[in-house]
């Protein structure tokens, strides 16, 4: 995977609502250049294009995908047919950078990854709270919390749209665990490490139309060590997590997405809660933006010339701990997975 690029010049398979907010972090990012955007629907792609500034309109994914002026595709099409384009894309030798969940299973990520293997191209999820200075700081101060016992995150939204694809148990078989559960577990993934778990329980709720719409889950790793999660779509919207040690405890709310709607004035942080009531708050220094940081970092990566494996190793963590929770949910039995 060489270049000798300066910029990676992007092209969007979908007009759903996440792309214009990635096209707008491409348009801010001096390493990133949106060129197409592409739909099933011409008139579509043509108005989102005037509307986002994107150079080319496409009225297929196929057209986009045979653009050789475009480097990396970002896929934010609902999970069912994230296989087909994923490898797809791949196989025209463009970098992938594909939306949550990935995939409906870990059969179906392999595959996805492997083919990306072959075709040397990067491969890696849009979670966008992961590439956020406020995580990389998170991650500099886990050692002042001792042992690290427990975490505990949330993730509610409330979504009774019956039109919204989220409750199409079809397009988004993985339902509500699929769209705010993979945050969750990217939260118990950030205390615990790469750390294969021992074992999960899940429990969910699926409504009439067979629509995933809420989920705890509970995550077992050798001694006594645990994560609990619960996200929902019958919830007015929160979301936080707590990372438990044995000298203190993190707390950060609002980690997936800023609260509120002045995101340019938004200044992340976090807070340390130690013994005796001594609370330590500790702030970015400035607004950044999530999508943004995602945008600039799986640029940089492609930019470099090397195929990095370990997003793709978390992506794939990820899933196999979601998968094992759903496997419990449905079986009404605990899941092993060492």
């Amino acid at each position: 995977m060489s270049t000798n690029k300066k910029v990676i010049r992007w092209g969007i398979l979908g007009t759903a609502s996440i792309s214009k907010t990635n096209v707008k972090a491409m348009h801010q990012c001096d390493i990133a250049e949106v060129r197409a955007i592409a739909s099933r629907d011409l008139l579509k792609a043509q108005a989102f294009a005037k509307e986002e500034n994107v150079p080319i309109a496409y009225g297929s994914y196929e057209e986009l995908l045979n653009d050789p002026e475009i480097d990396a595709v970002y896929i934010p099409l609902p999970t069912n047919m994230h296989v087909e384009w994923v490898t797809k894309t791949a196989q025209k030798g463009k970098h992938v950078l594909c939306d949550k969940p990935t995939a409906s299973s870990v059969e179906e990520l392999k595959q996805m990854i492997e083919v990306c293997k072959q075709n040397n191209v990067l491969f890696m999820d849009g979670v966008m709270w992961s590439h956020h200075p406020r995580t990389t700081l998170i991650k500099e101060n886990l050692h002042r919390l001792g042992q690290i016992l427990r975490v505990n995150s949330t993730f509610d939204w409330r979504q009774l749209d019956p039109n919204n694809i989220r409750l199409n148990p079809v397009l988004e078989p993985l339902g509500a665990l699929g769209d705010l559960g993979w945050y969750c577990i990217r939260a118990c993934i950030l205390g615990f490490g790469s750390e294969l778990p021992e074992k999960v329980v899940g429990f969910g709720q699926w409504n009439e139309n067979g629509a995933l719409i809420a989920f705890t889950g509970v995550i077992f790793y050798s001694g006594g060590r645990s994560c609990s999660f619960e996200c929902s779509f019958l919830i007015g919207e929160y979301q936080a997590f707590e990372i438990c040690g044995s000298e203190a405890i993190l707390r950060c709310e609002d980690f997936v997405w800023p609260f509120g709607e002045k995101r340019e004035d938004y200044v992340s942080q976090f807070e340390i809660h130690f013994p005796l009531g001594k609370t330590e708050v500790i702030k970015i220094d400035r607004p950044i933006k999530h999508e943004e940081e995602l945008i600039r970092d799986f640029s940089a990566i492609v930019l470099s010339g090397k195929r990095e494996t370990n997003w793709e190793e978390l992506t794939l963590l990820n899933q196999t701990i979601l998968n094992a929770l759903l496997e419990s949910a449905k079986t009404n039995k605990p899941v092993l997975l060492k």
